[in-house]
């Protein structure tokens, strides 16, 4: 579920006036955010830690503590002076302060220095210009970022971006990671929030899950966890036919390798069946440039594919734009399988904005 600024305070709200302690809440996303560097930075290295003095500074307090116990040198950029902090990031910052740092000897792997910069300025309920002192972490977390080939890792959303529409303020942090708490938030899946946002990773808090809202309940945000739900081990008597038949719908003269890279992609990714669903005046030579396992099949009419025996569809690759538009435009709208969207089919639902594709009958990704 997807939820905006004013979606998430509700549900906080709604989670302390029913009396839920946020400490445990932060010591969980903290630990989230740490095993989060862990995955992408697996040696100990420098972590430069901005806070803000809010709860998103705590969570990063937390997420630094676990990192300094494990061997990273860790230093500390407060963006406020220290009697501003609340209470409970002040308890953190407390926690941070004892906690001793390992030898290296004890910690596996060789000490690396990739530089590592923490984004715990602001959270999701802050708005408006960058504040001086917070304008001023923000910009050196950007220029780090660019003399010492610095990786940022944003907690919740980028210091500066607003969360709701994903506008970039003067000077917001440009992350390589943002790691969004319990749920992602609207502003970070805008378009002109790319550049900021970076690498999007769902720290997930079990505690609360579901968080309650009334979020867009229509859109859900694709991460490792929520395949992983979906992946299964295969039977010891599995086979092609077994592992699911994917149809993809593209290459046309010109864009043909657009197909034929979307098969081979789907075919690694392991699929059982792909075929390519190929106009007339393309199918020969798509037919000659497909590998081997790919099955290319010709059509008059897209509107065949309705009839054809798919478990799932990728519409675009290759696909361009012609007297084809309402044949695909129909599968889109009333298909009942699993449909991947991408390059033209895109163009075109941009296009013709269908009302009743909110109610197509299978997931469109």
């Amino acid at each position: 579920m997807i939820l905006n600024p004013e979606e998430i305070a509700e549900a906080e709200n709604q989670l302390i006036e029913g009396g839920l302690n946020p400490e445990p809440l932060m010591d969980e996303a903290g630990l989230g955010i740490a095993k989060a560097v862990f995955q992408f930075f697996p040696n100990p290295g420098t972590l430069i830690v901005f806070i803000g003095s809010g709860h998103n500074g705590g969570d990063a307090l937390v997420a630094a503590k676990h990192l300094k116990k494990n061997g990273w040198t860790t230093q500390l950029r407060l963006a406020t002076s220290p009697n501003q902090l609340k209470p409970l990031t002040t308890k953190k910052l407390h926690q941070f302060e004892r906690e001793k740092i390992n030898p290296i000897s004890e910690i596996s792997g060789p000490q690396h220095h990739q530089l590592i910069l923490l984004d715990g300025l602001l959270g999701i309920g802050a708005s408006g210009e960058l504040r001086p002192g917070y304008l001023e972490a923000a910009n050196e977390m950007n220029e780090l970022r660019k003399t010492h080939a610095a990786h940022t890792f944003s907690i919740d959303i980028p210091s500066g971006l607003n969360g709701l529409s994903g506008e970039p303020y003067e000077g917001a942090v440009i992350a390589d990671f943002t790691l969004t708490i319990a749920h992602p938030k609207t502003g970070l899946l805008a378009d002109q929030a790319i550049n900021n946002v970076g690498r999007l990773a769902l720290i997930e808090l079990p505690s609360i899950r579901p968080l309650p809202g009334q979020g867009d309940t229509g859109a859900l945000l694709i991460t490792a966890s929520s395949l992983a739900e979906k992946n299964r081990r295969l039977e010891h008597d599995a086979h092609k036919g077994t592992c699911g038949h994917i149809g993809i719908i593209g290459g046309n003269n010109g864009m043909k390798g657009a197909a034929v890279l979307a098969s081979t992609g789907a075919s690694r990714g392991g699929a059982g069946l792909v075929t390519i669903i190929a106009r007339e005046d393309s199918y020969q030579s798509l037919s000659a440039m497909a590998p081997p396992e790919i099955m290319v099949r010709s059509v008059k009419s897209y509107a065949e594919v309705s009839d054809m025996d798919f478990d799932t569809l990728a519409i675009g690759p290759g696909l361009g734009q012609g007297s084809w538009d309402d044949e695909i435009l129909d599968l889109l709208i009333s298909d009942i399988r699993p449909t991947v969207v991408d390059a033209d089919a895109l163009n075109l639902l941009a296009r013709n904005e269908p009302s009743d594709l909110v109610n197509a009958p299978a997931p469109r990704l």
